[in-house]
């Protein structure tokens, strides 16, 4: 026999959104006292950049 389930509570999606900051830092600005390469990077993780936002314009 199977059970009836009634929620009093629903959610529904009522918006998306997306950022691209524009700062980006490439594995080739990394300090060479880290002692690693671009190549390195990618092959072990696929980063090739990362996007930084500023930190006044982080969503809460």
């Amino acid at each position: 026999m199977g059970h009836s389930h009634t929620h009093p509570y629903a959610a529904r999606v009522t918006g998306t959104g997306s950022a691209f900051p524009e700062k980006r830092l490439t594995n080739h600005d990394f300090p060479a006292s880290l002692q690693t390469s671009n190549e390195w990077i990618r092959e072990r993780t696929g980063i090739l950049e990362r996007r930084i936002s500023n930190p006044k314009n982080n969503s809460e």
